[in-house]
């Protein structure tokens, strides 16, 4: 079986960080809106901000995958068809969950739109990973302190696709022609997770 070249997802803190994953040839892009995300520190853009970068990045063939990743009281599920309708009429190719409450409604409300399973969830093998598959999920984020041979194990024993989640470092190298410093420290919204160094034959 041949490999499938590896996606390559960039974060972006903010419409600028966007714009600039975009240009530098990112295939998707994961950002959070103005509400509902897990990065304090980020500058998430409003609404029609947000679907303004969706638009840019359509137009070179690069996917948005929207963060809808904290934990959501009963109230605020209320609010979420409302909140993510926008974005789903504009093109919007994924959301990224954590809560259980808001996978169930986002499938229910936007059955076209692919839901990803957040890095939050704590997926540390297959049989979580087909869980997740069952409530309507594409894409599985496994926990973050996984191995590298514990991840091949989900990838092995899961029906879906799956994602190791890799901040900072890995990212800071793959687009270091874009982001100094700083400003991927800001977009990565003070994450402190680090990825070990994978093999160069992956």
């Amino acid at each position: 079986m041949r490999n499938k070249i590896p996606e390559l997802l960039a974060p972006a803190g903010s419409i600028e960080s966007l714009r600039a994953a975009v240009n530098a040839g990112a295939d998707a892009i994961y950002v959070g809106g103005a509400k509902y995300g897990a990065r304090a520190y980020a500058e998430n853009p409003e609404e029609a901000d947000l679907i303004g970068g969706l638009r840019y990045a359509h137009r070179f063939g690069v996917r948005i995958h929207m963060t809808v990743n904290t934990l959501l009281k009963e109230a605020e599920l209320q609010t979420l068809p409302d909140y993510i309708a926008p974005y789903y009429e504009a093109g919007l190719d994924a959301a990224i969950v954590q809560d259980l409450g808001a996978l169930a409604l986002l499938h229910e409300h936007f059955p076209l739109l692919s839901l990803h399973a957040s890095t939050q969830t704590t997926i540390t093998g297959p049989h979580a990973a087909e869980l997740y598959r069952r409530l309507g999920v594409s894409r599985v984020i496994p926990a973050r302190e996984l191995s590298l041979e514990e991840l091949v194990r989900i990838k092995q024993g899961d029906r879906i696709g799956g994602r190791e989640f890799c901040a900072r470092r890995t990212l800071l190298r793959l687009l270091r022609t874009v982001f100094h410093v700083e400003s991927s420290r800001r977009a990565l919204g003070q994450s402190g997770a680090l990825c070990p160094d994978l093999p160069p034959a992956l």
